[in-house]
């Protein structure tokens, strides 16, 4: 998922992978700039197998950023780069053959 995004192609990036793996990324495509906060991560909260449901969830206050999946805190970080934007779906295939998913539900909680 995307969050903390702007138009302007800049924002986090909250992924999963096919094999049980987690990683969060800052980009700015405009200025050619990844940082990356957490590199991939193994964590049994992903439900790996093919057609399984993942729910992803982000709690961003101020510079922390709490990141969930299916229910489980699984990290967080601390980053001051963008404080607040857009938040969506973002999907890319790198690697799986026939990659399909399907988003059920999206959804913003404020405080």
């Amino acid at each position: 998922m995307v969050f903390r995004a702007s138009k302007e192609n800049a924002g986090y990036f909250f992924g999963v992978t096919c094999d049980g793996r987690y990683n969060l990324t800052y980009r700015d495509l405009d200025h050619d700039i990844q940082n990356e906060l957490i590199s991939l991560k193994a964590t049994s909260s992903i439900q790996a197998r093919s057609d399984q449901i993942n729910r992803l969830g982000v709690f961003a206050q101020g510079d922390k950023i709490s990141l969930y999946i299916n229910g489980s805190l699984i990290d967080e970080v601390t980053d001051s780069t963008r404080s607040s934007g857009y938040f969506g779906a973002f999907v890319a295939a790198n690697q799986t053959a026939g990659f399909r998913v399907d988003l059920d539900q999206i959804k913003l909680w404020k405080r």
